[in-house]
């Protein structure tokens, strides 16, 4: 099956990773998809911050059920709190 690259970039709580993360995962992969391979990259214990974040591109916030054909750079943005 042939791969594709997505190069993620890290914010807030993810920045102690550096500032990106490049993943290979199969053509046709979802979200849930890429999210399960980049905690899987990451500590384990950040595993349930990544399922809580969401990917997103350079327009929009994606839904989950966004499938991914070519090489792609996202962001993932975990959730935000204070004031």
């Amino acid at each position: 099956m042939s791969e594709i690259k997505i190069n993620i970039k890290l914010f807030g709580a993810f920045r102690e990773f550096g500032e990106a993360v490049m993943l290979s995962v199969p053509i046709g992969s979802s979200a849930v998809d890429v999210k399960e391979a980049l905690a899987q990259t990451l500590d384990q214990k950040n595993h349930s911050l990544v399922e809580v974040s969401v990917l997103a591109n350079d327009n929009a916030i994606l839904q989950e059920s966004e499938v991914f054909n070519v090489d792609t750079e996202l962001s993932i943005l975990p959730p935000v709190c204070g004031g």
